[in-house]
């Protein structure tokens, strides 16, 4: 199975995102890790061996992605708003930079996303969040709560944006009225 390592400079960030690209054509689907994972993590753990078909047959290409944990849930040394801020920061710096490269690479409208644990819930953050950019979506055990990475209340602007179920649920009500 064909794998290339590749890394992208993040304007936002102003760090450097490391990525496992699986495959050499077929439909991009990104991978985020568990917490605090790193690319490397779905290879490791053999999830990319059990699409290896797919891969193969040039019906999926994988992006694994570093997650952007160490600058946002898991900074316990800064401000839960800046924490918020700065998973905002990784969300567009996969909207406005990763998925365009990739559905001009793959020559697709929309790409698909997966994970697990911590990687689920970005997945399907990402997902809920940019619909005209992603038409396909795997996760699986995600947290249903964050509590335990901040404290105060659910009903502020920043944790609203993050919470899935809080987000949906505004949508649903924006898109009924």
């Amino acid at each position: 199975m064909h794998e290339e390592y590749r890394r992208f400079y993040s304007q936002d960030l102003g760090v450097d995102m490391e990525m496992l690209v699986v495959g050499d054509y077929g439909y991009p689907v990104i991978i985020f890790p568990t917490s605090n994972g790193r690319y490397f993590e779905a290879r490791d753990f053999h999830l990319t061996d059990s699409v290896r078909w797919f891969v193969e047959n040039r019906l999926l290409k994988l992006i694994c992605i570093d997650s952007g944990d160490k600058w946002s849930w898991y900074a316990k040394h800064l401000h839960p708003g800046t924490r918020v801020h700065n998973h905002g920061l990784y969300d567009r710096m996969i909207s406005d930079e990763l998925v365009p490269r990739f559905q001009q690479e793959c020559q697709v409208d929309k790409v698909g996303v997966a994970g697990c644990s911590l990687g689920g819930y970005q997945a399907l953050n990402f997902a809920f969040r940019h619909p005209d950019q992603v038409a396909h979506l795997f996760s699986m055990g995600l947290p249903s709560t964050f509590e335990c990475f901040w404290t105060g209340t659910t009903t502020s602007r920043p944790i609203f944006t993050i919470r899935p179920t809080i987000f949906l649920m505004h949508r649903m009500i924006t898109f009924t009225k």
